[in-house]
């Protein structure tokens, strides 16, 4: 009898790598997401305590607030945007994990499948051949041949 051995071993050792590298690119991407709020944060409090602070009563001073200003706002709506962006990488990279995650769990249940197939062959055939065997046995020592 042969050994059970599953032809898409290869398939789902590659389908696992695959599965791995989804779950590392999305917690890498998650890391990313995080700094992105953490710079968000710092961007909001460095504009918050620049509209809260005192106002510049001449000309220069005041273009010069006004420009600072303008670079703080800026740098809001980057920081807004990034984490934004992050944030759909990530809900990308999540559904990539899973779809991986889907293949395997395939696989496996296949692999179950293609195993359970292959132990009720292995015992149909041992059955045939004790029923052969004692089919013989039988003949010779009764005396009667085929």
């Amino acid at each position: 009898m042969k050994a059970y051995r599953f032809r898409l071993e290869a398939v789902a050792h590659l389908r696992r790598g695959q599965a791995l590298l989804a779950h590392q690119e999305m917690a890498r991407i998650q890391r990313e997401l995080e700094q992105a709020k953490a710079n968000e944060i710092a961007s909001a409090r460095l504009y918050e305590a620049f509209v809260s602070s005192e106002h510049p009563v001449d000309a220069n001073a005041f273009l010069a607030r006004f420009e600072q200003g303008e670079r703080l706002t800026a740098s809001v709506l980057d920081a807004a945007l990034a984490r934004s962006g992050r944030e759909r990488k990530l809900a990308a990279a999540r559904e990539a994990a899973l779809r991986a995650e889907r293949a395997v769990a395939l696989l496996d249940k296949l692999d179950q499948r293609r195993r359970s197939e292959w132990v009720q062959q292995a015992l149909r055939e041992d059955t045939a051949v004790l029923d052969e065997f004692a089919t013989t046995r039988a003949a010779i020592t009764t005396g009667v041949t085929r």
